[in-house]
């Protein structure tokens, strides 16, 4: 009888993607976070407990993004060994401020930004943590999946280097991120952008409504090319405000991988979203205009008349 591959329980779909990326079949995995919900918005249910009481490792992010599995932990019964992934790089604070690395979280300097992986270089110490706990649970497997995390390092220096080459041409105010998203940081600090909060539409905001003219009108006044918010408003709404202000309203990108998704893929397409928003327009693809007079074009040089001297 073939044995049961070991389960491993992840705190949200980034983790599990780390995983399966590192172990492939030689685990089983189980997110906790259920599909569409926020991963800071996570609340555990009796079924998590049951799955967790058999799981032999539980990764977590850390940083105070899931408070609520320290206490889940215990009602499961929980005694395998728990992975925190987020640690072991340097931190910014909510403020998008880099923490002092002796003091750490839960000082003065404000509290942690969880979003850590929205830098590609964190994601190395992510998967270097990950690989080193399965390999302790597989000692049969530590060869495969230190030849998977060689490759996943890789791969994640090319997308680093992709975002570097995509936001490269940006200067100016193309290098500003006026949003309302709070996951940006990591990759405002990792690519040179200025973080501009600003206020966002949220759920319920109708379009044509003054509160969604003043929204509008504060984006224009901003002068910046692109704002970037969530999708709450929906879409009518977005293109009222894109449409009264003259910005592009990118409500397109993702805090990470939703369920069955790649971290690889979703950090490209955020990445892709955010260059072609900002970037300034190709102007040899743009109709050329028409010569000042086309006879006197197209006629020829003994057809025109003679220079005076």
């Amino acid at each position: 009888m073939a044995q049961r591959a070991p389960l491993v329980v992840t705190a949200n779909p980034l983790l599990s993607d780390l995983v399966r990326s590192l172990a492939g079949d030689a685990v089983t995995t189980h997110c906790l976070l259920p599909a569409g919900v926020r991963y800071q918005d996570y609340e555990p249910t009796s079924e998590d407990a049951k799955v967790l009481a058999d799981a032999a490792l539980l990764v977590v992010n850390g940083l105070e993004l899931e408070p609520s599995l320290e206490p889940l932990s215990f009602e499961a019964g929980f005694s395998g060994e728990v992975i925190l992934a987020g640690e072991g790089f340097s931190l910014l604070n909510t403020e998008g401020e880099l923490q002092d690395p002796v003091t750490g979280p839960g000082t003065d300097q404000g509290l942690p930004d969880p979003y850590a992986w929205h830098d590609p270089r964190n994601v190395r110490t992510y998967v270097q943590t990950i690989a080193l706990a399965l390999s302790d649970l597989l000692p049969t497997r530590a060869a495969e999946i230190d030849a998977q995390l060689r490759v996943y390092l890789q791969q994640l220096d090319a997308a680093h280097a992709y975002a570097e080459e995509q936001f490269a041409p940006l200067s100016g105010n193309r290098r500003h991120l006026a949003t309302s998203l709070d996951f940006l940081g990591y990759l405002a600090h990792a690519y040179q952008f200025t973080l501009v909060p600003i206020p966002g539409p949220g759920a319920g905001l109708q379009p044509s409504s003054p509160a969604a003219q003043m929204l509008a009108d504060g984006y224009r006044q901003l002068g910046y090319p692109a704002v970037f918010v969530p999708a709450d408003a929906g879409s009518r709404t977005l293109r009222f405000i894109a449409s009264e202000s003259d910005v592009t309203i990118v409500a397109s990108l993702s805090e990470g991988p939703g369920t069955g998704e790649s971290y690889l893929q979703t950090f490209r397409t955020n990445v892709d979203a955010i260059a072609k928003a900002l970037r300034i327009p190709d102007v040899s693809a743009l109709p050329q205009p028409e010569p000042l007079n086309p006879i006197m074009h197209e006629l020829p040089a003994s057809a025109l008349p003679p220079e005076r001297e």
